[in-house]
């Protein structure tokens, strides 16, 4: 079971690619394919884009760098990556967060061990910038149905075919802007966008080109109703960049990572 790490970027947040490049370098599992959809790519030295590729094409067994000359919003960058990738599972990191060294271990897992086309995970941020080892045999999944049933709570819910789907909020699920949902027995902040998919998704569903709430979250609760087939699980697999907006995507400066910075 092979895996497609995506990661939607732009001119503005190019530089933080080779930090979270050499993250997944030094994790317990890496992926086997990179591919970065690089939005506005001609406002990026061409001599940067070069670096990038020989520091990585022989660490990954594949690695592509799709290249837009246009500025592409988050749905179709987004699209345009997956839509590059060859294997199983695709996965997704934005361009200014940064993964735990277990994080396509874990995803692996999970989706070797269990019928499903999705999985999110949590997240930590801020100042908590050290990963804790995850035991595998510790984590918490919530199942397909109860992640369904989370989400969906009415009883007229009942046809996941139809299209398009009804809208969660409708439903009273509890969603804020960081995805924390209330689960065992607190709320648990799940990471909307750095989902795992199956690549079997994308022959019938793809990412939205129109922003009607945010993208990330909007194709994941997508899935949950078309398929359900969704597993949400506990594990913090990120560190979800909170710096100013300006720090991280309109001139991302990677040694503003602190503990995080790699090279």
């Amino acid at each position: 079971m092979k895996t497609s790490l995506v990661i939607p970027a732009t001119n503005g947040n190019f530089n933080y690619l080779k930090c979270i490049l050499s993250h997944y370098q030094d994790g317990t599992v890496k992926p086997d394919q990179v591919v970065i959809s690089l939005s506005n790519s001609h406002l990026v030295d061409q001599k940067l884009i070069c670096q990038l590729k020989e520091r990585f094409e022989g660490v990954f067994e594949d690695y592509k760098l799709l290249e837009h000359t246009s500025t592409l919003v988050q749905g179709p960058n987004r699209d345009a990556g997956t839509m590059a990738c060859d294997n199983e599972i695709i996965i997704s990191n934005d361009a200014d967060d940064i993964p735990h060294p277990q994080r396509i271990e874990v995803i692996k897992h999970f989706f070797k061990n269990k019928q499903i086309l999705h999985l999110n995970h949590s997240y930590q941020t801020r100042n908590d910038m050290t990963f804790e080892k995850i035991n595998l045999d510790e984590v918490i999944c919530l199942e397909p149905e109860e992640t369904f049933k989370l989400h969906y709570r009415s009883g007229d819910v009942s046809d996941p075919n139809i299209s398009p789907r009804p809208d969660p909020r409708r439903f009273g699920y509890p969603f804020d802007a960081y995805g924390a949902v209330p689960l065992w027995g607190g709320h648990c902040a799940t990471m909307c966008g750095a989902p795992a998919f199956h690549k079997d998704v994308f022959k019938t569903l793809r990412w939205r080109h129109t922003e009607e709430w945010t993208w990330d979250w909007d194709f994941c609760v997508d899935v949950l109703y078309r398929f359900r087939k969704s597993v949400l699980i506990n594990s913090k697999l990120m560190w979800y960049n909170l710096l100013p907006v300006k720090t991280r995507r309109d001139n991302a400066n990677p040694k503003h990572l602190g503990l995080l910075f790699k090279e």
